[in-house]
């Protein structure tokens, strides 16, 4: 039970703390490490009696604790943590800021603010329900994108209302179903899909899309056309500011990441520093008289892989339930508040994690100094031009490919053509069609591979290991050792049977008896002798006895497996009590006694 003057030491490093560990009664181990914000109970302190009346209220404070993570942490924060989280916050702050202008300006062709709005409300309430201590809450680049096509801010609502209910009703296994290649190849084309939209703001050809009927509806391959043919009238200013702006963030991250001995440069924030420089000089040189399009006035107003990373990395557990939960509330008043979906960043959780985060304040610290950006800074963006802000998406674009030649490579090392051709599918239907078609086909065809997996059991093929009449072993791991047994087939079903994978074990079977390997075309000919016995670990008899051929069981798990297969009628039909072994070998010596019997009958006849 829980007592009042009971007090807690806890380490993010060290919490080993699961989604179902939710009652403080377990007393914890002290930690002596970086990152240590709680006092916790002694082995020996004794455990104070409760009465039955306050259990309710106990549990109460258990669920709400388990299920609103600040009140669990918040409650035994110490100062000591918070220089750690304050630096973190403010960090995150620098990036979030521009980025948010960036992806609601360049993406979702809102009014900047609303990036603003996404980066303060979602950050708040995350911060609260969020299990995550490192993740950064905010505005991504192709939730941006769809946003755009979509009904403005109202999707923010509706992507909340869907991802909260995945996460009510705990479906957030469901992040690992999607294959890596379908993603991959999704990812990628978003990327190219993110550049060639931007290319047209960075070259300045705006107007001249507008007069074509280039707009969000067009696709990727009629934008490239589109700037094809109009390379001759590209804006050499914008141009030029464009450039330049990607040259100095690609440069910055080059050097960050050659001297990464050097702790204070990691810290500094390259993007706000181009913000701030190319804002100064378009507003003293007055580059929007000359056609650079700026910024200008803005309004104020109202206002699940990525986790898991950083829960590894500090050694604590976050459910992907309670993310989706979190992160479908924060969707919800974002869009109440007309802020865009907001959604984890993996580049701004590295820093926020790297600026040492300890707990969730530094999301909510970082949330509060957008607040202040939105009160007193929005005057002073005036100036920014729209090229550089097409270029800091760019650079974030170019940052979704790095991973592309890696996985293309490893792809062709090991030969995984089908993965291949899942990757490009969705490539080209993401850049021929729309992003829309891209996701569909990404989610549906990870689906569909799923079932296929799920009603194709797994079947090993045993022989006898030499020197050891009873040692049997996978023949497809033992290659030249493992001997097939003339006559007699010994299947290994290595997975449970159940109505979705059984309607193929009868081919699969079949194939195995005929080559005793899988991956043996079939248009080849016959590799094996005609078969006799079958040895099985699971059940599959009538087809066989049609044929003559014998059918026995080993290993069976329990006698509640034993019941159901007499129940079942498949006990009589196998043969009984003498076709049912506990050991391979016994079934063998059995096959093998028999065999005997039978040579030495023929012979007398």
């Amino acid at each position: 039970m829980i007592h009042s003057s009971r007090v807690y030491r806890y380490s993010p490093v060290h919490d080993n703390s699961s989604d179902s560990d939710c009652s403080e009664s377990t007393p914890f181990v002290s930690h002596h490490s970086r990152g240590q914000l709680y006092q916790q109970p002694e082995d020996d302190e004794p455990v104070p009696k409760v009465s039955p009346g306050a259990d309710l209220w106990t549990t109460f404070r258990t669920r709400l604790r388990y299920y609103v993570p600040v009140f669990r942490w918040l409650p035994h924060y110490s100062m000591d943590g918070f220089g750690h989280d304050f630096i973190a916050g403010l960090t995150v702050a620098c990036l979030i800021i521009p980025q948010s202008l960036s992806y609601a300006t360049a993406l979702a062709h809102m009014d900047p603010i609303h990036g603003l709005y996404s980066a303060f409300i979602p950050g708040i309430l995350y911060a609260i329900l969020g299990t995550s201590r490192q993740l950064s809450v905010g505005p991504e680049a192709l939730v941006s994108m769809l946003t755009a096509i979509a009904i403005g801010c109202i999707i923010t609502l509706f992507v909340g209302l869907i991802t909260f209910f995945l996460g009510f009703v705990r479906l957030g296994f469901l992040d690992s179903v999607l294959s890596r290649a379908l993603l991959r190849g999704f990812i990628t084309a978003v990327a190219v899909v993110i550049i060639i939209e931007q290319s047209i703001t960075l070259l300045g050809l705006k107007q001249y899309a507008d007069e074509a009927g280039i707009g969000e509806e067009s696709s990727t391959a009629e934008k490239l056309v589109f700037i094809t043919h109009n390379l001759g009238h590209i804006h050499v200013l914008t141009s030029l500011v464009s450039l330049s702006s990607i040259t100095f963030l690609l440069c910055f991250s080059s050097i960050k990441k050659r001297f990464t001995k050097l702790s204070i440069l990691q810290f500094v924030p390259e993007i706000l520093l181009c913000v701030i420089l190319y804002t100064v000089l378009t507003a003293l040189f007055r580059w929007d008289k000359d056609g650079l399009a700026i910024l200008g006035s803005m309004k104020s107003g109202e206002s699940v892989v990525i986790t898991k990373q950083y829960a590894t990395k500090h050694n604590y557990s976050v459910s992907p339930n309670r993310e989706l939960v979190a992160m479908g509330v924060a969707n919800i008043f974002g869009g109440l508040f007309q802020a865009i979906p907001a959604f984890g960043s993996l580049a701004r959780s590295k820093i926020n994690d790297k600026a040492g985060a300890r707990t969730q304040l530094a999301g909510l610290i970082t949330a509060l100094f957008v607040l202040l950006a939105i009160f007193f800074l929005l005057p002073y963006f005036y100036y920014l031009p729209k090229a550089v802000l097409a270029g800091i998406i760019c650079v974030a674009a170019l940052s979704l490919l790095s991973e592309a030649p890696h996985d293309l490579k490893f792809i062709w090392k090991i030969q995984a053509w089908s993965d291949l051709g899942l990757l490009l599918l969705t490539f080209m239907t993401t850049i021929m069609v729309s992003i829309e078609a891209g996701t569909l086909i990404a989610v549906a065809l990870s689906f569909l591979l799923v079932i296929k997996t799920s009603t194709y059991p797994r079947i090993t093929i045993m022989g006898r290991m030499p020197g050891d009449r009873g040692k049997f072993r996978p023949i497809k791991d033992y290659p030249g050792i493992a001997e097939h047994i003339d006559g007699v087939l010994i299947v290994k079903v290595e997975e449970s049977l159940f109505f979705a994978n059984t309607g193929q074990l009868k081919d699969r079977l079949h194939r195995l008896e005929v080559f005793g390997d899988m991956s043996v075309h079939p248009s080849e000919e016959a590799r094996l002798n005609p078969v006799s016995h079958v040895i099985f670990d699971v059940e599959i008899v009538d087809a066989y006895h049609a044929r003559g051929i014998k059918v026995y069981f080993v290993k069976l798990r329990d006698n509640k497996s034993r019941e159901l297969i007499i129940k079942s009628g498949l006990w009589e039909r196998a043969g009984g009590e003498s076709h049912f072994f506990r050991r391979t070998a016994d079934a063998m010596e059995f096959i093998e006694r028999e065999s005997v019997h039978l040579s030495d009958g023929e012979s007398q006849v």
